[in-house]
């Protein structure tokens, strides 16, 4: 188990019909491959590429491309929202892939005939299905809907890592005084450095709980540090120093600094009514357009453009691109009157 996940297997599939499966843990050197893959002229295609690239990119701090997402294209033509790999491979081609062996460990070697053969599914009809998307999105219009979404799967920031906004996936922050914050935005950062360093989950340094209550509680030494309920003697001994350092560290932090957390009102009744009317417009525009209202806006996006109301943030994916033309100026038209829904017998 580690922080970053590790490259086991690499599936290669070319338009000549070639296909091949690599292993990187026994071939030192991949330079032909990653020249292949890091060549701005070949197009890569990938199902839900995320994941894969965010390997790229903490061993070679950059990612292939350009690329193309099969599930972000069939999500945009109404195949479904974030559907496997299985699932479009059946529909598009009515091939059933064998999933049997779904839960393999790719780390573990040897690989027999079978796992080679499943991993080469993998890839075998990703070059069958990619011209097929291809052609539905240019009949439809809808290829430069997907075109910033796939040049962001290029783009370096998406895969840093940021130990000073860690904080933020704790589940909790909000029980926490204002005072607590910095303290627990320091922790977590800390955490985060630490479980990088040493290539291991972050539960492994500390888990969220603990985290919580040392901020909560800011023990002023070692020892009462070792009285929190869910921490370990070893985690003590190991890092009750370092935890105790950046506890002091954090105490100095001028208020000015101290991080926040969103504190967005809850709705009224009538505002919850007047965001079930939005998801009916939302809903509305999904099916003129045949994609899965979720493609469009989620619920909490709705309430953020009801909360904020005119004032809301450009950077909100509701009022981008293709989704502003298809649903955001109707609901910021909605809002304003100015657009209505009707029943007619």
């Amino acid at each position: 188990t580690t922080y970053f996940a590790q490259l086991s297997l690499i599936q290669v599939a070319s338009e000549s019909g070639f296909i091949a499966v690599i292993d990187p843990l026994s071939i030192s050197d991949l330079s032909p491959l990653l020249d292949l893959l890091f060549d701005h002229s070949i197009t890569k295609v990938l199902h839900s590429p995320a994941q894969d690239l965010k390997i790229f990119f903490h061993l070679y701090d950059r990612v292939p491309s350009p690329v193309f997402d099969t599930q972000l294209a069939a999500s945009v033509l109404g195949i479904g929202t974030q559907v496997g790999y299985g699932a479009l491979v059946r529909q598009m081609l009515g091939v059933n892939l064998d999933k049997s062996l779904a839960m393999t460990n790719w780390n573990q070697r040897p690989l027999d005939a079978s796992q080679v053969s499943y991993a080469a599914d993998d890839v075998r009809f990703l070059l069958e299905v990619y011209p097929l998307l291809l052609e539905e999105l240019e009949k439809l219009n809808r290829l430069d809907w997907i075109r910033p979404d796939l040049a962001s799967f290029s783009d370096p920031v998406r895969y840093a890592i940021e130990p000073q906004n860690a904080w933020r996936r704790i589940r909790g922050s909000r029980s926490l005084k204002p005072h607590e914050l910095p303290l627990l935005q320091a922790l977590a950062a800390w955490r985060e450095n630490r479980a990088v360093s040493i290539n291991k989950p972050r539960n492994w340094v500390l888990n969220d709980d603990v985290i919580l209550e040392i901020a909560r509680r800011c023990p002023p030494t070692v020892q009462d540090l070792g009285k929190i309920r869910g921490i370990s003697d070893r985690i003590v001994d190991v890092y009750g120093d370092t935890v105790l350092t950046v506890l002091d560290s954090a105490k100095s932090m001028p208020e000015s600094e101290w991080p926040l957390v969103s504190t967005q009102r809850a709705l009224t009744a009538s505002e919850n009514a007047l965001v079930d009317a939005m998801m009916s417009v939302v809903r509305m525009c999904a099916d003129e357009n045949r994609i899965t209202p979720a493609l469009l806006a989620t619920r909490k996006d709705l309430e953020a453009v009801l909360l904020v109301g005119e004032d809301i943030d450009d950077e909100l994916e509701l009022l981008q691109g293709w989704r502003r033309q298809l649903v955001g100026t109707r609901l910021q038209a909605f809002l304003r009157g100015e657009f209505g829904l009707y029943v007619r017998d």
